[in-house]
């Protein structure tokens, strides 16, 4: 009896311990299932968030990048419209060729105009192109303090107006020196609140606001996705220059820009609990192969941008030509340098042509863009430069020949050309100028920049005759022609741009290869933002 008792009891207790490390075991796995699920959810919401400010952070350098071209659209007509307007003395048809495209019923500007820069001018405009300026309903005191800002800055001056015809943004720009005539043009703004990129996918998530100068004040709103200002919540800003003025974008997501799923994520993993445990490997794997295939499609654009590139690099070397030629009594250098970001041929080029033993053709150009049809009129312009120099014609005809081939109201392009015809016994160059960059002569340690009559840009307004001028170079002297990429920077008076290529070019150099090298690096030590066409020609001793 005592005997099965006692067995009773030691069965009792082991299954209760049993039981008990059961209970155990089970609260063990509630425990850890409860803590991974904790854990996950905590980490999801994390990335979650942080994925969030990261694409927000990357859409608004995007849209910035996308409002600085933009800008630029914008500058460059305007700009080269005051330089005509320069050198033509206001003529209206030749204005009229840059400025009444801009002012079509399906263009950005409402209204432009050329203004005289004479404070003793009535204030009126001495062209109109499209409605009549906003800016005609101001004192006329008022107006002439607007113009003289615009003469003084070297830079675009852009003024919000909020008047009784819309909002409104007034350019101005003034020709370079001696700034004899003002651009004027008026962009019409929509309301705040009206979405204008809201049938684009990239930006269906977004809201934004853009501001002129001061942020976060309603008078200096610009663009706006909604008239709930300023934006709360999480938002990224950028700034942008805008000529004389900066630009600053606030962008805030209105939905998830990772997606719904990524937004759940952490209330699937909260909910799920103990069978979330289960499948977190499941899950876990799954994430890291979205993560391990992004960075393998970033890989892959990465790749491909450079092969890009290259091929844009090759196609542009290929248009170039290979060798120059071996003329007695002259030693000659060139370099092109690709700009670091640009993934399109673009129009920079130069070109030798040996006439005879004593006569050497040469020429520098740039096209106005980039891309294919860039690419097109520089090939195009440089094989005609050498079916004319075959000829025989001095460089002016062959520059005036060269505007009969491109109009900028057809391509949408217009170059910038100089070319010259060397004499080599007479150390004599003739020299014709359209719109181009002017030559560097540079005797030993000393440069300067020789003056030439800048014609009018081929492909703007009609043809016209470029007068040639005749420099004679002094022994061992060499001549420098280049595209403006060597001396331009954004946000840069060129004249300084200038100044820094006199300096380093009146260093001492051993060889004209070794100056043209010395140049590249020096005007470029971060690496080029557009392309350059460097030709340096010698005299020989």
């Amino acid at each position: 009896m005592g005997s099965g008792v006692g067995d009773g009891t030691d069965m009792a207790r082991r299954q209760g311990g049993s039981r008990v490390w059961s209970h155990t075991a089970t609260l063990a796995v509630l425990v850890v299932g409860l803590g991974v699920t904790a854990a996950l959810t905590l980490g999801a919401h994390s990335v979650h968030d942080n994925n969030e400010r990261r694409l927000l952070r990357q859409r608004t350098r995007e849209s910035g990048d996308v409002l600085s071209a933009t800008i630029q659209s914008l500058q460059t007509p305007l700009a080269s419209a005051a330089e005509v307007a320069e050198a033509t003395d206001a003529n209206s048809q030749r204005v009229g060729r840059l400025l009444a495209p801009l002012v079509s019923p399906n263009s950005i500007f409402v209204s432009a105009a050329v203004w005289s820069a004479d404070p003793q001018h009535a204030p009126r405009p001495m062209l109109v192109f499209g409605r009549q300026p906003r800016i005609l309903s101001e004192p006329p005191t008022a107006i002439h303090a607007f113009l003289a800002r615009a003469v003084k800055s070297p830079q675009l001056e852009v003024v919000p107006a909020h008047g009784n015809t819309g909002p409104v943004l007034e350019y101005t720009i003034a020709s370079s020196s001696p700034s004899r005539y003002l651009v004027y043009a008026e962009l019409a703004l929509p309301k705040p609140g009206t979405n204008i990129v809201q049938r684009d996918p990239a930006f269906a998530d977004l809201g934004y606001v853009l501001y002129l100068d001061r942020p976060h004040a309603k008078s200096t709103v610009l663009l706006a996705s909604t008239t709930d200002l300023p934006l709360e919540g999480r938002r990224s800003e950028t700034t942008v220059e805008f000529g004389g003025n900066k630009l600053r974008l606030v962008i805030k997501a209105t939905g998830e820009l990772g997606g719904e799923l990524l937004a759940r994520l952490p209330w699937l993993l909260l909910a799920a609990g103990i069978v979330l445990a289960l499948g977190a490997g499941a899950l876990t794997e799954r994430l890291i192969r979205q993560r391990e295939r992004a960075r393998v499609l970033a890989s892959e654009n990465a790749t491909l941008y450079a092969e890009q590139r290259t091929v844009a690099q090759t196609l542009q070397r290929s248009l170039l030509p290979e060798t120059l030629p071996d003329t007695p009594g002259l030693v000659m250098a060139a370099r092109y340098i690709a700009g670091a970001d640009d993934v399109d041929i673009g129009g920079d080029w130069y070109d030798v042509v040996q006439l005879d033993d004593e006569h050497v053709l040469f020429v520098v150009g740039d096209v106005s863009g980039r891309g294919l049809t860039a690419g097109t009129i520089m090939a195009s312009l440089r094989y005609a430069v050498r079916a004319y120099a075959a000829q025989g014609d001095p460089p002016e005809v062959v520059v005036g020949k060269l505007a009969e081939l491109i109009d900028v109201g057809d391509s949408g392009h217009f170059a910038t050309v100089l070319c010259g015809l060397i004499d080599v016994p007479r150390h004599e160059v003739r020299i014709a100028n359209a719109g181009h960059p002017e030559p560097l002569l540079v005797d030993r340690d000393q440069a300067r920049f020789v003056s030439t009559n800048v014609g009018a840009p081929i492909g703007v307004g009609p043809k016209q005759a470029h007068a040639p001028i005749t420099l004679t170079v002094p022994p061992e002297a060499a001549i420098v022609v280049f595209t403006d990429g060597l001396v331009e920077r954004r946000g840069e008076v060129l004249d300084v741009g200038l100044e820094r290529l006199r300096e380093a070019a009146a260093r001492i150099h051993d060889s004209i290869d070794a100056l043209l090298v010395d140049l590249g690096q020096r005007l470029t030590p971060d690496g080029p933002t557009d392309d350059i066409a460097i030709l340096g020609v010698k005299w020989k001793t």
